[in-house]
């Protein structure tokens, strides 16, 4: 089967069938298309534009993000769309296929059947059979209509004018808001001479999705900095919301990114959002189609991403009331606040950090909240990162290196008797790391990669946890806390979730003879189709 398109492609096998249909190669596609090629998952990536976009979608990424990106082998931020791109041209098990449309969708039991057709015509839709759809297709999400998912929230009705520059001679550290009774700003500096305007506008000046004149631009810049037009190198005019889907899983389709939730954009977190679904759902799916997951594993994805999703909504606009208030007293007071944290070390900690960003751990999903009635604060949250000494020679590296891209076990302090008894609980665990504690050297055991702190970070985490097993899924969330003991009712809790063994590899068939239960549209007529 094929299906004519326009654009790159990668050089995955021409016989193999996909096993997962990514919709929109925007950076959380993209992300999603590297992540589950890199865990041997055949992805086909179609987008119905002839390229990528052309600017970077945030001023900037938090650090969950950036560590979910040197995991996947991508450090450079800037332009994540294009290097992203690059490395997927390269992957083996992805393909891209750009000018593409998604038409319609039509769910079955065990696969979900796509019509896919070029985005500008001239050709009839053909069919594909895949086991999972994600959609990751923006905001005006074709897989989130198709669906039928409402979302639930308001929109706001001012216009936000928003102007990224180059060659930028601002020297702030920090983002700053600027009072304005007409016009409230917020500055947001970058990196390599790049920096991030953004106007809070009457309708009267701009409307949301024209094209703003240069002459309103520089009006707008020159309380800052003079520009040119070279120096201007994206800016839109457009309204702002504060969305959620209803639900992100509709039987074997997701949704990822803007297609999933929209929110101000005060808490910066935007594309970050999205990338941590694409962190959450990749290697869920991947375990489910090598047959080591099962379904209620996907399941997880909405109820651990909702209430982080729906947190970081409430907080933007919040922020936003705060940020670009037209109340000059507000603004002043705002201000005043700010620049008197900025004189306190926890203030400009808070700020570098981005620490008023909202901290959501996850209470619902794959992994065990509590053992008995003990429960460990560092369940359901990110494992802190930190460098360590590993094997023999004790080379520096980070935690996350050395832990490799699965599901990890950590014994920290513990015997070789206190392994023999975790083992023959066959726990998820792809990579085996004994810690040792008390200024005691790294050592390997067979199976098993010796590692030490090499950095207060690590020294705390390992002190805490003396005497106790942890488990790190690949998202590297921490799913568990325990000890020797308690090993069995560890994998008895995650044993729906996650097999304790591996089986061969099950390939969902990519036709099915059964009747749809979960029919979202009706298959397309033949010849020329339309989604208006």
């Amino acid at each position: 089967m094929t299906v004519a398109s326009s654009g790159r492609r990668g050089r995955r096998d021409p016989g193999a069938r996909p096993q997962v249909l990514v919709v929109g190669a925007g950076p959380v596609g993209l992300t999603t298309a590297h992540l589950l090629g890199s865990a041997g998952v055949r992805v086909l990536l179609v987008e119905r534009n002839a390229d990528v976009g052309e600017h970077a979608g945030a001023a900037g990424l938090g650090a969950e993000c950036l560590r979910m990106l040197r995991r996947a082998g991508v450090d450079e931020a800037i332009h994540l769309e294009h290097v992203l791109l690059a490395e997927l041209v390269r992957s083996p098990t992805v393909e891209t296929r750009f000018g593409t449309r998604l038409f319609s969708l039509q769910q079955y039991t065990d696969h979900v059947r796509a019509w896919l057709g070029p985005t500008l015509g001239g050709e009839a839709a053909t069919d594909l059979d895949v086991p999972y759809v994600l959609g990751c297709d923006g905001d005006r999400s074709t897989v989130r209509e198709l669906l039928g998912i409402p979302m639930q929230g308001h929109s706001f009705p001012d216009v936000w004018l928003v102007v990224d520059t180059l060659d930028d001679s601002g020297d702030q550290l920090y983002a700053m808001h600027h009072e304005g009774p007409r016009h409230p700003a917020v500055v947001v500096p970058g990196s390599d001479g790049r920096c991030r305007y953004a106007f809070r506008l009457p309708r009267a000046e701009c409307a949301p999705g024209s094209s703003p004149p240069f002459a309103l631009v520089r009006e707008l810049l020159r309380p800052y900095r003079e520009i040119t037009p070279a120096q201007v190198e994206h800016v839109v005019a457009s309204t702002s919301h504060a969305l959620l889907a209803d639900r992100l899983r509709e039987g074997r389709c997701f949704l990822l990114g803007d297609a999933a939730h929209l929110m101000p954009p005060f808490a910066g977190q935007g594309l970050g959002s999205g990338l941590l679904d694409a962190a959450n759902l990749y290697w869920k799916l991947a375990e489910v189609l090598t047959g080591r997951g099962g379904d209620p594993l996907l399941d997880t994805y909405d109820t651990e991403r909702r209430p982080r999703l729906q947190a970081v909504v409430d907080r933007s606009v919040r922020l936003g009331g705060t940020a670009m208030t037209t109340g000059t007293a507000r603004a002043r007071l705002r201000d005043l606040c700010v620049r008197t944290a900025l004189r306190t070390s926890w203030g400009r900690h808070c700020f570098g950090s981005a620490r008023y960003r909202p901290e959501a751990p996850v209470r619902t999903g794959a992994f065990v909240p509590s053992l008995g009635d003990r429960t460990d604060p560092l369940v359901g949250t990110e494992l802190p990162r930190a460098q360590v000494l590993h094997g023999t020679a004790r080379p520096i590296a980070r935690l996350d290196d050395v832990l490799g891209p699965g599901w990890s076990l950590l014994g920290v302090g513990v015997s070789q008797d206190d392994w023999a008894t975790v083992e023959e609980a066959r726990l998820p665990a792809d990579r085996l790391a004994d810690v040792a504690v008390g200024d005691r050297a790294p050592r390997d055991h067979p199976g098993c990669i010796g590692i030490a702190a090499a950095d207060g970070r690590a020294d705390a985490l390992f002190a805490r946890l003396s005497g106790h097993f942890v488990l790190v899924r690949p998202d590297r969330l921490v799913a568990a806390v325990f000890d020797a003991a308690d090993a069995e009712g560890v994998a008895r809790h995650l044993e729906r979730f996650v097999l304790q063994a591996l089986p061969n590899s099950v390939e969902t068939p990519a036709s099915s003879t059964a009747a749809p239960t979960l029919a979202v549209i009706s298959p397309p007529p033949p010849g020329e189709l339309s989604c208006d």
